[in-house]
């Protein structure tokens, strides 16, 4: 699967950054700009849309502060 153009949070403290994410057999595989969807690649785009990968799980209330 590969996720575009997402603003990508490394939860490492680091601005955080329009790129994408690419995942193979439920593994991160490779975060960058401009990834070129392989053949038979599933693409999501999460233009306007905020992508975690690796360090916020599901239920998670990460940003969240109730109010």
């Amino acid at each position: 699967m590969l996720i575009q153009n997402g603003c990508v949070h490394d939860g490492l403290g680091n601005a955080t950054r329009v790129a994408d994410v690419r995942v193979s057999d439920g593994v991160i595989a490779e975060v960058g700009e401009g990834l070129a969807p392989q053949a038979g690649e599933e693409v999501v785009d999460a233009t306007d849309m905020h992508v975690l990968p690796g360090f916020c799980q599901v239920i998670s209330a990460w940003g969240v502060n109730g109010s």
